[in-house]
């Protein structure tokens, strides 16, 4: 007895030193109705995001730790002070393990706060291809960018850019992907956006910019290519591929260029920035006029016909049906359709904080 009694003494100061083992603690609910959902989280990311949290943890007995049972609950009614992850949490009794979700409408760079591990469940799509209608003009549209994660340097996944389209050739919406990673302790996170392909008119709409932006559309109804791992490739050798985090020009028209939109050019529509939609591209009675700019940063692109950006779904928590969409032949313009932008990508990331702050 006298040697297992220093033990229970020394006990909580041990405890104070783990974090790992204090994670895993629950916080009892005694029914006086406080909800994990109240749990202080900071504002929405500036860098194209938004973070809300829901849900909660299961009550439960204390933890078993070395074969002794920690007799003493912790009383989310009385408790002024909680024990999470090895700090001391000042007035923040309902702190616990939450589910937090971040919708990313252009870029994110963000490092791990917490001391452990997360696991991030994720699902995204890429910037949609520009339309080029046809009849008196044949323009090919300029392709998506690719969205992407990546966890420090590494790649985790991307999801590829819509090819443009031309003539009869609709324009493609971007892939989609989905799945899961760990996020170790501090380590970095970065997330890229694609944006929607330019319109092409009497020549090719910009490519949208992303991870890898997508190629410029020429005419002869040549569309540009979506970005993938690397940029997409031009409708023809007037104009220029995609590239890391830009898309490519068209014949007068730009792709985007990180979240800026592409500036449009003579019936050519810009290329998207991080999440824009394409640029419109004017229709036959517009006597040369420059087609309309990307959207930058999950804007809308510019024009009648100008595709949707990523800041639509800002609170989605699913992917929208229209995220990523590429402008198809709308029967406009005597059926040749109207020269339309593609709209741009998301990134929707999902995961469980483990002190009850959506910090992510």
């Amino acid at each position: 007895m006298r040697a297992w009694l220093p033990t229970v003494v020394a006990l909580p100061f041990a405890l104070t030193a783990c974090p790992a083992l204090l994670s895993d603690w629950n916080l009892a609910s005694s029914g006086s109705g406080v909800d994990a959902a109240s749990a202080d989280a900071p504002a929405p990311d500036a860098a194209g995001s938004d973070s809300s949290s829901s849900g909660g943890a299961d009550s439960g007995p204390a933890p078993e730790e070395g074969g002794v049972t920690l007799d003493a609950q912790v009383d989310a009614s009385s408790a002024t002070d909680a024990q999470v992850d090895g700090t001391l949490a000042d007035g923040d009794a309902d702190a616990r393990s939450v589910t937090c979700y971040t919708t990313v409408t252009s870029s994110l760079s963000e490092t791990n706060p917490f001391n452990l591990a997360i696991n991030v469940t994720y699902s995204m799509v890429g910037g949609g291809g520009g339309f080029g209608n046809s009849g008196t003009q044949y323009g090919g549209g300029g392709g998506g960018g690719s969205s992407a994660i990546l966890a420090g340097s590494a790649l985790v996944n991307y999801a590829a850019g819509g090819d443009g389209g031309g003539n009869t050739g609709q324009a493609k919406p971007g892939s989609t992907a989905s799945g899961s990673f760990s996020l170790g302790p501090g380590q970095s996170l970065a997330v890229y956006v694609g944006g929607g392909g330019g319109a092409g008119g009497a020549y090719g709409g910009g490519g949208g910019s992303g991870y890898f932006g997508g190629g410029g559309g020429t005419s002869n109804y040549s569309p540009g290519i979506g970005g993938t791992t690397t940029g997409g490739v031009a409708g023809d050798n007037t104009a220029t591929s995609g590239s890391s985090l830009t898309g490519g020009n068209g014949q007068y028209s730009h792709g985007g260029a990180g979240g800026a939109g592409g500036a449009g050019g003579t019936y050519s529509g810009g290329g998207g920035g991080f999440g824009g939609g394409g640029g419109d591209g004017p229709g036959p009675a517009a006597n040369g006029q420059p087609g309309s700019n990307g959207g930058s940063n999950g804007a809308n692109g510019g024009g009648t016909y100008g595709g949707l950006g990523a800041n639509n779904w800002s609170s989605a928590t699913t992917l929208p049906a229209a995220a990523g969409v590429g402008r198809v032949n709308d029967g406009g313009n005597g059926g040749g359709g109207n020269a339309g932008g593609g709209n741009g990508g998301l990134v929707i990331l999902t995961y469980t904080s483990p002190n009850g702050a959506c910090s992510l």
